[in-house]
């Protein structure tokens, strides 16, 4: 069974927007990054696609830890099920 995955990842400060497909089929896993400078193609297995992501969430975690202090922080808030707001 193959399923695609799309995100936009939305421009931020002076970097572009892009785009990105993610196709998973069994042990064949396929990431499409379209960028202005073109389209960035990986392929890899479920194993390699473990490893990318440990390696992301290491840059990611290293990243917080150093710009923690500074970073504006991402706008969230609850929102209840009982709540009468007009969805």
């Amino acid at each position: 069974m193959s399923k695609i995955i799309k995100k936009i990842i939305n421009p931020d400060k002076n970097k572009t927007g892009s785009q990105v497909v993610i196709s998973v089929k069994e042990d064949d896993i396929h990431i499409a990054i379209n960028q202005s400078s073109g389209i960035s193609q990986i392929y890899l297995t479920y194993n390699q696609l473990c490893s990318l992501s440990r390696a992301i969430n290491a840059a990611i975690d290293s990243h917080y830890q150093e710009y923690s202090n500074c970073m504006t922080k991402e706008k969230t808030s609850k929102i209840y099920i009982d709540d009468p707001i007009d969805w």
